[in-house]
């Protein structure tokens, strides 16, 4: 009873996501036959939607290999909306992960240009409830196995660069439950590698014992920023554990997607056909003007600043599309042409807002880098 209490909740949950592809994990490591627990739901969720709607990904593997747990990372896609380009991607590395990260390449059904593919990586990172010696908490806040987190990041790196770009893929988006909030160490290790955690600092994923996070991300390559939303939808996180089916019992309300999890999902969504349009359109509130060129820029911004006195005192941001202000700079109409320039040649790929500030001027421009 319990089962189908479960299943019949995470089916409403797909159902009102209406997702492209999705990302499951902690489903039960039985293969992918038949009667496989993945078979199973996507059974469910198709006679829900219309059969065939629906298809999970075929890693081949009876048992996912290297797995410590009875459960897996595992995907599912419609194939109206995308198609299979190449094969599945796991990763097997001995000794690295407790639950191997899965990925696919996808291709939109309207093109078959390879430019247009983007592959989708599924985690589940090792978990904060236990560990011994170096992997013991360490009494920093991030709990215990938080350096085994740290090398499961620098593997995920290693997975995405040298496996899921080779196959065919500028875009990567990886999700899962990285068991890391968002300043911990394998998430800022991510960053390092010139990775973008795709949401903002202050959403939350779970709730523990009282205590609110966000242990679960979607992490993109740089040149995904201007083209890809990101949001957590919070189901589950937030709402009592009575709604659980393993708690209300047979006052569970099953087609209901509020608390089908302990973890909020997250919904990504992806504009091939342009940038996603940022916060912040170009506008002059005052009387100078911000000049930006070239634009797209192939390497560094340059800018020119016309209408204000040289010795104006301004502030320059340089913010992500995702809203994370990646440079701050201050000086002139003089100076801050020559900063910018060195400073913008280091930044990833992506589209950026230029906001100047000043007494003068309140202006934001647009620019992507290439």
């Amino acid at each position: 009873m319990e089962f189908n209490r479960q299943r019949s909740k995470i089916i409403a949950a797909l159902v009102q996501m209406n997702a492209d592809v999705v990302g499951l994990i902690e489903i039960e490591n039985d293969g992918t036959g038949a009667t496989s627990a993945i078979q199973d739901l996507v059974n469910g969720l198709n006679q829900a939607v219309g059969a065939t709607t629906y298809a999970f990904v075929e890693d081949g593997a009876l048992r996912q290999p290297n797995n410590t747990d009875l459960i897996r990372c595992t995907i599912l896609y419609k194939p109206a909306a995308v198609k299979l380009y190449g094969n599945v991607l796991l990763d097997t590395s001995i000794g690295i992960f407790e639950r191997p990260p899965v990925a696919q390449l996808f291709i939109t059904t309207r093109t078959t240009q390879p430019a247009d593919t983007f592959a989708l990586v599924v985690n589940h990172f090792k978990s904060k409830a236990s560990g011994s010696g170096l992997n013991a908490d360490q009494g920093d806040g991030q709990g215990a196995s938080n350096l085994r987190r740290r090398g499961q990041a620098h593997g995920l790196i290693d997975f995405i660069d040298k496996t899921v770009k080779p196959a065919g893929t500028r875009y990567v988006v990886s999700v899962g439950d990285y068991n890391a909030n968002y300043e911990e160490d394998p998430m800022d290790i991510l960053r390092a590698a010139g990775l973008v955690v795709g949401s903002l600092a202050s959403s939350i994923s779970y709730v523990f014992s009282g205590l609110s996070g966000a242990l679960d991300h979607a992490v993109l390559t740089p040149n995904l920023v201007g083209r890809a939303a990101v949001a957590k939808w919070n189901i589950n996180a937030f709402e009592p554990e009575f709604l659980e089916y393993s708690v209300a019992g047979a006052a569970t309300v099953v087609d209901s997607p509020f608390r089908s999890s302990d973890h909020d999902p997250i919904l990504i969504g992806l504009n091939f056909r342009g940038v996603v349009t940022a916060a912040g359109q170009p506008k002059n509130e005052a009387g100078g003007q911000l000049q930006v060129f070239p634009n797209p820029a192939p390497a560094a911004f340059n800018i020119r600043i016309v209408g204000l006195p040289k010795t104006e005192r301004l502030t320059l941001e340089v913010v992500s599309a995702l809203g994370q202000r990646v440079l701050a700079l201050q000086g002139t109409a003089e100076t801050l042409p020559a900063n910018i320039s060195r400073q913008t040649a280091r930044l990833a790929p992506g589209i950026y807002l230029l906001r100047l500030s000043g007494a003068g001027i309140s202006q934001t421009q647009r620019v992507e880098k290439l």
